[in-house]
């Protein structure tokens, strides 16, 4: 079984996310995509500027989603 990475920006003050952005690539486990989610969490609140990570209280929520072969 294979999966994709399925990430959004959401906002802890707002109670709301941004539409959710599916990864191109595919995993070939849970553990590989479950790794690169925390990865490209990382990333982007790095890339993001530091007041508004704090302002907004910024965060990614992710999820592996199992991709069903036909």
């Amino acid at each position: 079984m294979q999966f994709v990475l399925v990430m959004a920006l959401c906002s802890q003050i707002h109670s709301s996310c941004m539409n959710p952005v599916i990864d191109g690539r595919q995993f070939d486990s849970f553990r590989d995509c479950a790794i690169s989610g925390y990865e490209q969490a990382a990333t982007t609140l790095k890339a993001l500027p530091i007041e508004e990570i704090n302002s907004k209280q910024l965060y990614i929520k992710f999820i592996c989603k199992p991709q069903i072969e036909a």
